[in-house]
């Protein structure tokens, strides 16, 4: 969750920096007009978005990826092209989707790219650590951010601040997205080699279902 609020407070102050986003409003209740209808609404925005990041969790994440890496290692297909492949096509199949479910401010294609760079950056917290959790966090702390802290102008969820955003696929675009994106992936190294002994995706997410390990590596 640090990490990924770390990286949303670099998205956002891109966003500032390039004139993509004006603030709007601050310490916003939303629908709330009350201290307990705000802590009300608050939590059922943590739960609501939470309930969203294990779900695409386990889909894109815990299943796609590993049943992806899976397949192609038992048709015998090099572990790195393997992983790869999976990765690819976990965050394009993640991606795509939501060109139907855009921002308020953001263009289709901006939201089809910033959702594909995510998928790309949350698989890789998965293949690197074996758990959904990291991913999950990551995305949960995303979400909260568009949600609750710099939220969006017209939504019902309670806010600490609004922003009207303006994002384009542009060249500026491309740099809010790409330049954190690269930011978190070294934090995402980075937290796996202070936390394990090595930088490698897992064996038991890349071996054939059936096989050992020790069948893997005598391959």
């Amino acid at each position: 969750m640090l990490v990924g609020f770390l990286f949303q407070g670099l998205v956002t102050a891109l966003l500032f920096a390039f004139g993509s986003a004006r603030l709007v409003d601050t310490l916003s209740p939303g629908i709330g007009d009350g201290p307990v209808t705000v802590a009300v609404a608050l939590g059922a925005t943590v739960s609501a978005l939470l309930a969203v990041a294990l779900w695409e969790g386990l889909l894109f994440r815990g299943a796609l990826v590993q049943n992806t890496l899976e397949d192609l290692a038992a048709r015998g297909v090099e572990r790195r092209t393997a992983v790869g492949v999976a990765l690819v096509g976990s965050a394009l199949v993640f991606g795509l989707p939501h060109a139907t479910a855009t921002g308020e401010g953001a263009s289709v294609g901006f939201a089809v790219f910033q959702a594909v760079v995510a998928g790309l950056y949350f698989g890789l917290a998965y293949l690197l650590t074996d758990s959904l959790a990291f991913p999950i966090g990551l995305h949960l702390s995303t979400n909260l951010r568009v949600a609750s802290v710099f939220g969006q102008p017209d939504s019902a969820f309670p806010a600490l601040l609004r922003l009207e955003r303006d994002l384009q696929t542009t060249p500026e675009g491309v740099v809010i997205v790409l330049g954190p994106g690269l930011v978190l992936v070294g934090l995402v190294v980075g937290w796996v080699r202070l936390t394990r002994d090595e930088l490698a995706v897992a064996d038991s997410l890349s071996r054939p279902p059936g096989r050992t390990p020790d069948e893997t590596a005598a391959d």
